[in-house]
């Protein structure tokens, strides 16, 4: 029997009215030699006879289940049952083209890359497909750590190496909401000489307005993700990917303190000092990056306030 190449982890809460159009779509990519974890994390909806269901269509499929423990627990927890070589994260809103691991596999393995990744869709765009590029240490912190031309520091529209996440240790930081995935990419390109990037998009990403990212009030929850860039910006202290890094914690934190005062949140004082800091970390960078016009503008703005 071959062995499994590639582990798919879904993680997977309260999924019950998207997971199965999800995992259909897994089922029909024409790469075919992965295995599909399913990790139910304490569901409370119908999730566990729905994915009971699709686990009888085909046996590649493995549920585990365990005590709701958050996103960044379960996606550790697909780390440590997987039995592939490599890794893909699927959220359980989200759903993949026929050809998403058949396109991130080949990439990665054709260019001798560290790690590969895809563009995605939000909404309707051109189906642009440019082939495959890669990038090296000189610019994939720029790349992949400010949110660009589709491609973000997400979990997911990527295939990671398990070797490098096992012989590093690199876990999911389960204290962190809203910006643990792009702690745990800025860790992984430590370990990365080249990354190869599909210039297509391949993951449709479903934005939940619901969620602690993209609700539109404030959730306090919010300011943990600021202990990430915390992390961020001392690691990379001296280092010529710094001021990407003040980039990406600059544009989270004006969003986060424009939702601040306009939803009349009243916020303990260190925690406003942790957001007025970030937006002061180097407005020179912020202008002249890939940032969208709006928030070049806003910042002056909401910096001073």
């Amino acid at each position: 029997m071959t062995e499994v190449q590639i582990t798919v982890a879904i993680p997977c809460y309260n999924g019950e009215k998207t997971i199965e159009r999800c995992v259909e779509s897994i089922l029909a990519q024409t790469y075919t030699n992965y295995e599909l974890l399913i990790i139910n994390d304490g569901s409370k909806d119908n999730t566990p006879a729905v994915i009971e269901e699709l686990a009888k269509k085909d046996s590649r499929i493995r549920i585990i289940t365990q005590e709701n423990r958050g996103l960044s627990a379960t996606r550790n927890r697909g780390i440590e049952e997987a039995k592939g070589e490599y890794i893909s994260f699927i959220d359980a809103d989200d759903y993949i083209c026929p050809d998403y691991l058949d396109r991130l596999y080949t990439a990665i393995t054709a260019t001798g890359a560290d790690l590969a990744v895809c563009k995605y869709y939000t909404s309707e765009q051109p189906d642009k497909d440019g082939g495959v590029y890669t990038i090296d240490r000189s610019t994939m912190y720029k790349e992949l750590l400010i949110p660009n031309d589709n491609i973000a520091a997400f979990a997911w529209n990527r295939l990671y190496k398990l070797d490098i996440i096992n012989d590093a240790g690199l876990r999911y930081d389960a204290r962190i909401y809203g910006n643990e995935d792009a702690l745990f990419n800025y860790q992984y390109l430590k370990y990365c000489d080249k990354v190869a990037v599909v210039d297509k998009a391949l993951y449709h990403y479903i934005i939940n307005t619901g969620s602690i990212m993209f609700s539109k009030g404030y959730n306090p929850k919010r300011i943990l993700a600021n202990m990430a860039f915390d992390y961020m910006l001392e690691d990379a202290a001296g280092q010529p990917y710094l001021e990407y890094v003040q980039v990406g914690a600059m544009w989270y934190n004006l969003i986060l303190k424009r939702r601040i005062i306009l939803s009349k949140a009243r916020i303990p004082d260190n925690e406003m000092k942790s957001v007025n800091k970030m937006l002061r970390l180097n407005p020179a960078a912020f202008m002249k990056a890939s940032v969208p016009l709006k928030y070049k503008l806003a910042l002056p703005f909401w910096a001073l306030i």
